[in-house]
């Protein structure tokens, strides 16, 4: 295109406010250089004079000059020299994706072609410099260390024991190369140039050599390092109480000789083919579990010094007692999580305690007779048993807990008396080798009387032991005797205060022919008065006592000088499953339930249906009946 066809073309865009930047795409670098400037020069000349001619003209109004833009610069062609850079840049960066292309090449190749069999720098295993090696050379030189290897045991630098390895039949095992192999190819081949200058991590293989374990057992069993006697003994940090409040206390590093850890150890080091163990220096000792600076064992001493800030209100029996921190801080133990509980065996401590006072069930009692003397006495169900489980579970509960707690303890099986004497002072005694009884009300005396027990056969006695009256009854048949009693007692199974009407003698050796069945019988004129006076869950004592050849010498005195403990064999009476036909049984029926005129509210009087031509009616008046009434209940019918 010309450069008049240009002109023309930026002339109507001056017209239309400015120039097209477009116009570039019309100019022909290759039109004639002269003649454009010609055509310019003369464009400028003409230009010039209308500017001349327009001056002289003063009546016209001036015009608005346009200015032109030069475009000869854009008419320039681009330089050689830039042409010639812009050349060598091109071909620069040729060369240089070439280079690239051909290094990176290079690198997989090495990574996947030379190390496809081969350790990466850096690789070591079980201790030895594998880097740049074969499998095969590297299970080489391991094969030919074991021929001259020992293990020495050290304490302080100090040889104390070798191990070789001859003696532990040391050997390579006979998947070593695979485990080499796999490991091998496992390998980021890519990073091998990290190798040369980065140190990879160890890599252990366990069992990569065989050996004698039995063997080697042997000889630590008896290796002098198990043989030292520690000073101090490892212990893990934990809380303790400074009589204030719980504090952390720091944990303790012994030198106790951890059997297992040097083992473990020694096993690694020949794996290794290391040659020198030093158990001072190997962290062979005992160490702690748990350290001072566990963040657990920090929560839990807040919590610990929160569960004493409190108090336990315990109620056993007749006594109230406040539990404060004083108590309750034995009563608190951090376990091997850091975790905050109940010392359920310091808890069981004060339990057995509190079972020791309280509970009296089967346990030997020394009861002071009517002779004045005391007997030890075995057997029998009266007592009290505290609820030990119980209470254990309670207090383990209360002593986990922010709040104040009321804990009050439970008996599974009660008596009359205050502690201390839990049979009280209403009770029945019981002589079986006398064949007396004596029956006491509020501490005083209030009936004697000869009786009858169970014939001494070895099936039929009367059992020793401390029992509970269990019930009253009135008019009870007892089987297999064709018998029918007006009072009957029961205090142990089958076994009974009863009387006896078709019974002639009483007291004596009456009981050797012509005892019971294990019962013990009363004179039809003592019945009434016991039966009116007794009530439930009163105290009856059977024992064994020496021979007293004349009772009417022996005067009762509370207030006697410590006397003998006499304690007399105890027969074995058979439990109630035993030949039940053999022994007398009772007709239990309850018909009726009354309060008696006694005023004892723990008095319960039941009833039988009536028999009044089987019952025995006892005389109204008798006198010198042996039974001495000094207080006397009259019937609660």
């Amino acid at each position: 295109m010309d450069s008049e066809k240009l002109r023309e073309l930026l002339g109507e865009d001056e017209k239309n406010g400015g120039v097209d930047i477009n116009y570039r795409q019309f100019v022909d670098y290759e039109d004639d250089i002269d003649e454009e400037e010609e055509i310019l020069s003369e464009d400028d000349t003409e230009e010039n004079t209308d500017n001349e001619k327009g001056s002289e003209k003063n009546t016209e109004p001036p015009k608005k000059e346009n200015k032109s833009i030069d475009l000869s610069v854009l008419d320039e062609p681009p330089k050689k020299e830039d042409r010639k850079l812009n050349n060598r840049l091109k071909i620069a960066g040729v060369v240089g994706i070439f280079v690239i292309a051909a290094v990176i090449t290079l690198y997989i190749c090495i990574s996947y072609v030379l190390y496809s069999n081969r350790f990466v720098p850096s690789t070591v295993i079980n201790g030895f410099n594998c880097s740049n090696k074969t499998i095969d050379t590297v299970f080489d030189d391991i094969n030919s260390s074991l021929d001259n290897y020992s293990l020495s045991i050290m304490i302080g630098g100090i040889n104390s024991d070798t191990i070789y390895g001859s003696d532990i039949e040391l050997a390579c095992s006979d998947d070593l190369k695979a485990k080499l192999t796999d490991i091998c190819n496992n390998q980021k081949k890519y990073s091998w140039l990290k190798g040369f200058f980065v140190k990879s991590d160890e890599i252990y293989v366990n069992n990569g050599l065989e050996l004698n374990y039995d063997v080697l057992d042997d000889i630590l069993d008896t290796s002098v390092v198990f043989e030292i006697t520690p000073t101090i003994k490892s212990e893990d940090a934990g809380i303790i109480y400074n009589g204030k409040e719980f504090e952390i206390k720091p944990a303790v590093y012994g030198d106790e000789i951890d059997r297992t850890a040097v083992r473990e150890l020694v096993i690694k080091k020949i794996q290794c083919l290391d040659g020198i163990l030093d158990v001072s220096t190997e962290h062979c000792y005992v160490q702690p579990a748990v350290t001072e600076n566990d963040e657990k064992l920090d929560s839990a001493c807040e919590t610990a010094n929160r569960y004493i800030d409190k108090s336990i209100t315990l109620t056993v029996f007749d006594t109230t007692q406040i539990l404060d921190r004083s108590v309750l801080n034995k009563w608190i133990t951090v376990n091997f999580n850091a975790d905050v509980v109940a010392d359920e065996d310091e808890i069981k401590k004060y339990v057995k305690m509190l079972d020791d006072k309280y509970t009296t069930l089967n346990k030997l009692r020394t009861f002071k007779t009517h002779y004045g003397d005391s007997v030890t006495v075995s057997g029998g169900d009266y007592g009290r048993k505290l609820d030990s489980e119980l209470l254990n579970e309670q207090l383990g509960e209360a002593v986990l807990s922010f709040d104040d707690e009321e804990v009050t303890a439970e008996f599974t099986s009660g008596a009359m008396g205050p502690v201390g004497n839990d049979i009280g002072t209403s009770y029945i005694e019981v002589d079986l080798t006398n064949q007396k009884l004596w029956m006491y009300k509020n501490g005083r005396q209030i009936v004697e009387t000869d009786v009858v027990t169970g014939k001494n056969d070895g099936k039929h006695n009367t059992p020793q032991g401390t029992y509970k009256i269990k019930d009253k009854q009135r008019n009870a048949a007892i089987k297999g005797e064709n018998h029918t009693v007006s009072y009957w007692l029961p205090f142990s199974g089958d076994v009974g205060l009863n009387d006896a009407s078709w019974q002639t003698d009483f007291g004596g050796t009456t009981y050797i022919l012509n005892g019971s069945n294990g019962c013990v019988y009363l004179p039809s004129n003592a019945a009434p008065t016991i039966y009116n006076n007794a009530v439930k869950d009163m105290a009856v004592i059977c024992y064994f006592h020496s021979f007293v050849a004349s009772p009417a010498d022996v005067t009762p005195s509370a207030s006697s000088a410590p006397a003998p403990v006499i304690t007399m064999p105890q027969i074995t009476y058979p439990s109630a499953s035993e030949d039940k036909t053999e022994k007398e049984t009772y007709v239990e029926v309850f018909t009726e339930s009354s309060t008696p005129d006694n005023g004892d509210s723990n008095t319960e009087k039941t009833t039988a249906p009536q028999d009044t031509s089987a019952e025995t009616v006892p005389p109204a008046n008798v006198e010198n009946d042996g039974i001495i009434h000094e207080e006397t209940v009259s019937a609660a019918e």
